[in-house]
């Protein structure tokens, strides 16, 4: 079983729908078609009933969806955490200045107000400052 696998999965739940899936996903119908006959011999089973009309989930595409949504939630944590740890969305920096700071460079000030990030100087002049320039 594959992560993509389990992404076309959950989009033609979502969907119920192969054509319309593909489009959410990004793929011609026919891959992601393919992608799910090959996630379903995986498992040794038909996830999906199929008509002309609609596509609806067997027993064993009903056992399956808890699970695909909770891998997928579980990628996207870890997505996210790793993205935490290297585009510094959590962590602390330290920036050392002179008592008589009277500048903080507007690129930097920029940056903490677009990321959405927080700033605590313990300087009262800097923290003014910088309240200044994010207002």
């Amino acid at each position: 079983m594959e992560l993509r696998q389990v992404e076309h999965f959950l989009a033609v739940v979502r969907h119920g729908n192969f054509t319309r899936a593909a489009q959410d996903v990004h793929v011609v119908q026919s891959a992601l078609s393919a992608s799910i006959r090959k996630l379903e011999a995986d498992l040794g089973a038909e996830l999906f009933d199929r008509t002309t009309r609609r596509v609806t989930l067997t027993p064993a595409g009903e056992a399956l969806l808890p699970l695909a949504r909770q891998i997928a939630a579980d990628v996207d944590s870890a997505r996210g955490e790793v993205a935490a740890v290297t585009g510094l969305a959590r962590g602390r920096v330290s920036i050392g200045t002179i008592q008589t700071l009277t500048v903080i460079d507007p690129t930097l000030s920029r940056t903490i107000y677009l990321t959405g990030r927080s700033a605590n100087l313990t300087n009262p002049a800097a923290r003014a400052l910088l309240a200044h320039l994010l207002a």
